[in-house]
C-alpha cells in the first residue's frame, strides 16, 4: 500500500516545499491517508481540514478526536460546523463541505486537497451516477487529480486500507451514518455491491480498468467539446444553427458543459440535456425551467436565467421598507455616517427618485475609484452567475447609485453630521 501511496506521489510531482490541506474526517480512510502523508511529507507544509456536519451526535467528539489527532502529529488544525439541517441531502452536505475545504485550501496557498476517497467509493461513484443518469461521464468516475483535488489512495481497496490502519495501531472513529441506508451510497455498498459480486468476484478490479481507459478517453472529448463549444455558444448564448452542426453525442457534451457551468454545483442529468435539446427543436420562442432556473429560445437563440419568480420587477424605493427578491431594503433620514457594505448615505434630495431594479449586462458605477464595470465587481466578489440575474442595483434616473453589498457611487455622501437619506440592505432569511 505505502508503494502505491508513494506511486502516487511521482505522479503528482509533489515537491517537499509544496502545501497540502489532508481533508480527516477520523474514519479510517482519512487517518490512513494522514498518516501517510505525516511520513512522506515535511509538517510544516501540511494543515488538517474538519468538517463539522452538525447531523449526528457523534460529530462534536469526531472533531475533538481529530483536533488531538493534528495535536499528536504536529500538523496545523482547522475546522468548521456546518449546521446542515435534519433533513439535508448528500448533495447539500457535500456541497457545503467541499466549498469549505477549497476555501481553506486557498487560504493556505495549497497545491492540493488531499482526499481519502479509496477504490471501492470508485465503485460506488461510477454506479449511483449510472443510476442516476449522469450521461456517459459517470463510466469515468473519480479522478485521481482533478484540479486542486488529489485522490492518492484511488487505486487502493478498503481491505488494505484497513490492514494498513491495524499494523500500524492507527486509531480511528466509526461513523454510524455509513450503515444508514437511506442514502443512497450506503445501499449500494451493502446491498447491491455484494450482489454484484456473486457474478463477478473481482468488480472493483473489472471497474478501475474501465474508468482507467475511460479517463484517457475523457482527456480527448474535453478537449474536442472545448472546439465545438467556441463555435456554438458567444456570450453564454447557444446559437440552435451552430448546435445543428455537431454530432448527436457533441451536442449533448457541449450543452452539459453549458448547464454545469451556470448551475454551479448542482448535478446535471440526462433528462436535462434532453429537456434543453427538444427547446432548441421548437420553433418560434419558448422557455422550459430545470429546477430553479429558466431556460429560454428565442429564435435562434437559447438563454439561460433565473426563475422569473425570483426575478424582480423594477421597484420604487418609496416607504420605510421595500422588498426586492430577497434583499430587504430600510430607508430613513439619519445624521450622514461612513458607508458599509449594508448601508449608504445619500443626499437627502434623492428621497423618492430612487429606483430598485436588477442588474444588466453592460451596467457601469462610477466609484471614487473611477468607473467599473458590474461584472467585474461580480467576479471579483465571486457571486455566481445564477443570482447575477436578480442582483438589485439602486438607480438615480439612469445612473447606478449602489449596488448593495458590492459597491457605492461616488455620489455617497461619507461626511458625518450631515443630514442624508440612509439606506440599509439585508437578505431576507430563508424559512425551513
Amino acid at each position: 500500500m505505502e508503494k502505491k501511496f508513494k506511486e502516487s506521489i511521482k505522479r503528482a510531482g509533489l515537491c517537499s516545499f509544496e502545501k497540502i490541506v489532508v481533508a480527516v474526517s477520523g474514519g479510517v480512510d482519512s487517518v490512513a491517508l494522514l498518516d501517510l502523508l505525516a511520513k512522506n511529507h515535511p509538517h510544516e507544509n501540511l494543515l488538517i481540514a474538519h468538517v463539522h456536519h452538525g447531523i449526528r451526535k457523534e460529530s462534536a467528539s469526531d472533531a475533538q478526536f481529530v483536533e488531538a489527532l493534528a495535536k499528536k502529529y504536529g500538523i496545523d488544525f482547522i475546522s468548521k460546523e456546518l449546521n446542515l439541517r435534519k433533513k439535508a441531502s448528500e448533495e447539500e452536505a457535500r456541497n457545503k463541505r467541499y466549498a469549505f475545504l477549497k476555501k481553506v485550501s486557498k487560504d493556505f496557498g495549497a497545491t492540493y486537497l488531499a482526499l481519502g476517497h479509496h477504490a471501492d467509493d470508485q465503485v460506488e461513484t461510477v454506479l449511483l451516477k449510472i443510476f442516476r443518469g449522469s450521461g456517459p461521464a459517470s463510466i469515468w468516475g473519480m479522478k485521481e487529480h482533478n484540479g486542486i483535488l488529489w485522490r492518492p489512495l484511488l487505486e487502493i481497496s478498503k481491505d488494505e486500507i484497513v490492514k494498513y490502519a491495524k499494523a500500524n495501531r492507527l486509531k480511528f472513529v466509526i461513523d454510524s451514518s455509513n450503515q444508514d441506508v437511506r442514502y443512497s451510497r450506503n445501499r449500494i455498498r451493502m446491498n447491491i455491491i455484494p450482489e454484484a459480486k456473486k457474478i463477478n468476484p473481482k468488480i472493483r478490479e473489472t471497474f478501475i480498468r474501465e474508468i482507467s481507459l475511460g479517463h484517457e478517453l475523457a482527456d480527448y472529448l474535453d478537449q474536442e467539446t472545448k472546439k465545438w463549444r467556441k463555435k456554438i455558444i458567444k456570450n453564454n448564448i447557444v446559437s440552435v444553427t451552430s448546435l445543428d452542426t455537431a454530432p448527436s453525442y457533441m451536442k449533448k457534451n457541449v450543452l452539459r458543459s453549458w448547464l454545469s457551468e451556470n448551475m454551479e454545483r448542482q448535478n446535471i442529468y440526462s433528462k436535462n440535456i434532453a429537456e434543453v435539446l427538444n427547446l432548441a427543436k421548437t420553433s418560434g420562442s419558448k422557455k422550459t425551467e430545470i429546477g430553479q432556473f429558466t431556460i429560454e429560445k428565442i429564435y435562434d437563440k437559447i438563454k439561460f436565467g433565473h426563475t422569473v419568480a425570483e426575478s424582480p420587477k423594477l421597484v420604487v424605493l418609496t416607504g420605510a421598507r421595500r422588498k426586492f427578491g430577497q434583499f430587504i431594503f430600510k430607508q430613513k433620514v439619519s445624521v450622514g455616517g461612513v458607508p458599509k457594505k449594508e448601508n449608504i448615505y445619500l443626499p437627502l434630495a434623492y428621497r423618492g427618485k430612487l429606483i430598485i431594479r436588477n442588474w444588466k449586462q453592460g451596467d457601469k458605477i462610477k466609484t471614487v475609484s473611477g468607473t467599473k464595470k458590474l461584472q467585474d465587481i461580480f467576479t471579483n466578489a465571486k457571486v455566481p452567475k445564477s443570482k447575477r440575474a436578480y442582483w438589485p442595483v439602486v438607480v438615480l434616473k439612469n445612473e447606478i447609485v449602489w449596488v448593495p453589498l458590492l459597491s457605492a457611487s461616488k455620489r455617497a455622501i461619507s461626511i458625518e453630521n450631515i443630514k442624508s437619506l440612509k439606506i440599509e440592505v439585508e437578505i431576507e432569511k430563508k424559512r425551513r
